[in-house]
């Protein structure tokens, strides 16, 4: 109940400080595609592409790579190594953006420059999002930032939920002749479904809300973008750079207006992947 009040007296705040915005723009704030302060011109559609684009990348990429280090940590790795990758992983989880963000600057984005990028270009330039020149920052460059931040999240929780699968049930899955990796779908992935969706879902949360580390690599451009290899900003982004120096008036309350809808889109999309979980869980009851 705190909690709601909370969010809705937040709500509030966002939408006093967005007035002067939603009475000029409108649905219209969503459709648009430039954002010009010097000709005090505000529009969205640029952050809410970058936002989603970044974030379900980031998560494409992190939610099986996250699961698989987490079964190796919970059945593959040796007894004595087990504790020091999940501890590994838990300080990993904790590491500060602002420190993630200046790594990226100085190793992932010359990466993406001199190697990845050529690599693409030079067999993958079919693909229209993955053609172009790269200066290193850009939309690709922050979705991979994103992805090593939510791993350790996501493979910390799932180590946890795998760790509670009774050993009974593992041994009985191979007694009656599965093999290791069938054994790993049986009796780990199938009954942790529903939690790795949970994990899954705080992932995005991080993702979709993440700012520093972001705003350093993604390039900061309010433009909308055709490949990857461009630069972009997200919602989160393009208001820590505006907000220090926003004028008064249309300016400031256009970025209230960009918090709302990252709050909206954070709001639909955790309630989404929660329905999903619940239809899973009574899946999984069902069975059982």
């Amino acid at each position: 109940m705190a909690m709601s009040l909370l969010c809705m007296a937040l709500l509030f705040s966002l939408i006093k400080m967005a007035s002067i915005s939603m009475s000029a723009y409108g649905l219209n704030f969503f459709s648009g595609l430039v954002w010009d302060p010097s000709a005090d011109i505000y529009t969205a559609k640029p952050f809410i592409l970058g936002t989603l684009v970044t974030s379900l990348i980031a998560l494409v990429i992190s939610a099986p790579l996250a699961v698989l280090i987490s079964i190796y940590i919970v059945e593959l790795a040796p007894a004595r190594l087990k504790k020091f990758f999940r501890t590994l992983i838990e300080v990993m989880a904790g590491i500060p953006s602002i420190i993630i963000g200046l790594w990226g600057i100085f190793v992932v984005v010359p990466l993406m420059r001199d190697t990845v990028a050529p690599f693409c270009n030079s067999y993958f330039s079919f693909i229209p999002f993955l053609s172009g020149t790269s200066f290193g920052v850009g939309v690709f460059t922050a979705s991979i930032i994103l992805c090593i931040m939510i791993v350790p999240i996501i493979a910390s929780i799932c180590c946890e939920i795998f760790s509670t699968i009774p050993r009974s049930l593992k041994e009985a899955a191979l007694s009656l002749g599965a093999s290791r990796f069938e054994m790993v779908q049986i009796a780990i992935i199938k009954p942790s479904t529903a939690g790795i969706i949970g994990a899954t879902i705080l992932g995005l949360a991080r993702a979709m809300g993440e700012t520093m580390a972001v705003t350093m690599v993604i390039g900061n451009a309010p433009k909308m973008f055709s490949s990857l290899w461009e630069p972009g900003a997200t919602l989160s982004s393009i208001i820590a750079n505006d907000y220090a120096e926003a004028s008064p008036g249309l300016h400031i309350s256009s970025l209230g207006y960009l918090a709302i809808i990252l709050m909206v889109i954070s709001f639909v999309m955790n309630r989404v992947a929660l329905t999903i979980k619940k239809r899973m869980i009574k899946k999984q009851g069902q069975v059982v």
